[in-house]
């Protein structure tokens, strides 16, 4: 019998490099993940309001 799953998941999530000497390096962000829908929202010490992106 499958599992299921009431709460969104996200089993892996990685950024490469993990260090960046400069601004405006570029980053590689990867996951899995099971729900139906996430965002990426960027922090300086607090969610930044409105600058949430949605992901495939």
């Amino acid at each position: 019998m499958p599992q299921v799953i009431t709460m969104p998941q996200v089993l892996r999530f990685g950024v490469t490099p993990t260090i960046t000497l400069n601004v405006g390096e570029a980053v590689v962000l990867a996951w899995d993940a099971l729900g139906d829908s996430a965002e990426i929202c960027p922090i300086a010490g607090q969610p930044v309001m409105g600058a949430c992106v949605s992901t495939p």
